[in-house]
């Protein structure tokens, strides 16, 4: 086998550790997120958040991401903010990592539903 060879089997394993590496982590902290959204109860009405609520918030930010490049030239700095909503209520909430819990948001714009 020769150096080159040798040194490409390296380097494509050490590709393929970090993608899936990657792929890991960004998958653990979406599980996290959709344990934590089964058991938490909205605090306006009380319903689950559960896994609609996150894929509800996904569509919600996704549609306002749309609205505000499609207004704006350039690249704007955004920070999401929306991680999950209330399928009843539409009560929008944050997650707070270090509590392990959601807390409500109040949002300034209007995401058209």
């Amino acid at each position: 086998m020769s150096f080159t060879a040798l040194i490409a089997i390296v380097a494509f394993s050490a590709f393929i550790a970090v993608v899936l590496g990657l792929r890991y982590l960004v998958g653990r902290e979406r599980r996290a997120l959709l344990e934590l959204a089964r058991n938490f109860a909205c605090k306006r009405c009380g319903g689950a958040l559960g896994e609609q609520g996150v894929v509800l918030a996904d569509e919600l930010w996704d549609r306002h991401m749309q609205q505000l490049l499609s207004e704006t030239k350039g690249m704007p700095r955004i920070v999401r903010d929306l991680d999950a909503v209330c399928p009843k209520c539409e009560q929008r909430y944050q997650l707070e990592p270090d509590a392990k819990t959601f807390k409500p948001i109040e949002t300034s714009f209007q995401i058209r539903t």
